[in-house]
């Protein structure tokens, strides 16, 4: 992992840096409690997962992968 990851990161979730892959609205597994959590919004950025955002708006990213619509 690169040395300022964390910052690249950060820069990501405050809309600095454009993230890699955002998916919208889907359904994100939680695989240490076992729970599933409906409407995430989720961030990529280098291969590294940014879970849980509550609103991606603001971010500048590249392709959008909408979750199924209800």
């Amino acid at each position: 992992m690169p040395e300022n990851f964390t910052r690249t990161l950060i820069d990501v979730v405050m809309g600095r840096t454009p993230a890699d892959l955002v998916l919208r609205k889907g359904t994100w597994v939680c695989v240490q409690s076992d729970e599933f959590v409906p409407d995430t919004d989720i961030a990529i950025k280098d291969g590294r997962i940014d879970k849980g955002l509550v609103d991606v708006d603001h971010l500048t990213f590249r392709p959008v992968i909408e979750g199924p619509a209800e």
